[in-house]
């Protein structure tokens, strides 16, 4: 491959869907995704994911259905869909818990607290953090414990700023 770009990737995630070769087409979807910035260029990618959604569940492959819909989440955050976003997060989550896929659970928690955060639904991205934290520290994952601890401490001390400035607007009958 020469040159990676929105088109190009896209064509050979298609490729490789059409070959039943899932993981090669989720590949290169990944790489695709890079390039996603606005809603128009996330129409076919979210066609294809539909696609191999579909093909995931008709062949009852669990691990492929889950990593899908956290593709499809990502998708989703990109068009600023977020609510249809946190449900695929969150089914993922469920499969992959369902699996005993303990990795994959904690991924899909991050992306969750992540969407909730956007949101500034900071106690809900908290939560899931912290969730996916503990995992991460039983699979001693301390790259992942490191990120995610950052990640708490950042909402925690934004959270405490705006509940402070909120306070003082109360306070001195700003804005009101």
């Amino acid at each position: 491959m020469t040159t990676a770009n929105l088109p190009s990737l896209y064509e050979k995630s298609l490729e490789f869907f059409h070959k039943k070769d899932i993981a090669k087409s989720l590949e290169y979807f990944k790489m695709a995704l890079v390039f996603v910035h606005s809603k128009r260029d996330s129409n076919k990618l979210l066609t294809l994911l539909t696609e191999m959604l579909d093909y995931s569940r008709k062949e009852a492959d669990k691990n492929l259905e889950a990593e899908v819909l956290k593709n499809l989440g990502q998708i989703h955050a990109i068009r600023k869909d977020f609510a249809k976003g946190l449900q695929s997060f969150q089914q993922a989550m469920k499969i992959h818990k369902e699996l005993g896929d303990e990795l994959g659970e904690a991924e899909s928690m991050v992306y969750i607290a992540s969407d909730f955060e956007i949101l500034g639904k900071y106690a809900f991205a908290i939560d899931y953090y912290r969730r996916a934290l503990d995992i991460y520290q039983e699979l001693g994952n301390q790259e992942k414990i490191n990120k995610i601890a950052w990640e708490i401490k950042k909402i925690e001390e934004f959270s405490e700023e705006v509940d402070r400035n909120e306070y003082l607007l109360k306070k001195f009958h700003i804005n009101q």
